[in-house]
């Protein structure tokens, strides 16, 4: 896997090369400045377009290389998956990625990680349309750092551009 990210024309460009579509393989997270650890419920919000897999995560554990994390994701081709990854990485699909909405040329991409009784609740919104939620009550990830993602998911190259990005956090 190959991957780089930088500013380009105003936008924060994650690209991500997996030639061989190996699993669990073609991630490229990066990290806000925004210590999140305090907070509850996190809302974080990207408007973003791309190919392959892209979108934001929360509850990032180590805050500065954070492999433990759940991600949130949205395709060029209009599905949608939440994703735990657990620490060291190990990925498991909370909702699995499936057909959820239209995509636009720019999408707005909101995730919410908010704690409940036994858990985290953890909804995604894209274009205003709620299109995926869980609860996750098996050995819920605490507070972290939060960012934004790309993926190879099921293609060999994924470049994903973030033109906002935004965190509200409430305890």
């Amino acid at each position: 896997m190959t991957a780089s990210a930088e500013l380009t024309n105003g936008h924060y460009r994650l690209t991500v090369a997996n030639p061989g579509n190996k699993p669990n393989q073609g991630g490229l997270p990066a990290a806000a400045n925004v210590d999140t650890s305090r907070y509850a419920d996190v809302l974080v919000t990207a408007r973003a377009s791309g190919t392959g897999a892209y979108g934001v995560w929360c509850r990032g554990n180590p805050p500065k290389r954070p492999d433990a994390k759940y991600e949130f994701y949205v395709t060029g081709t209009g599905e949608a998956a939440i994703i735990k990854r657990a620490p060291g990485g190990l990925g498991s699909d909370v909702s699995p990625f499936r057909h959820a909405f239209t995509p636009t040329a720019v999408n707005h991409i909101q995730a919410r990680c908010q704690g409940v009784a036994g858990g985290i609740r953890l909804t995604l919104t894209v274009n205003g349309h709620q299109v995926a939620a869980a609860t996750d009550t098996g050995s819920p990830l605490r507070p972290g750092a939060v960012g934004v993602i790309a993926y190879a998911h099921a293609v060999p190259q994924v470049s994903a551009d973030f033109v906002s990005f935004t965190v509200e956090a409430r305890t």
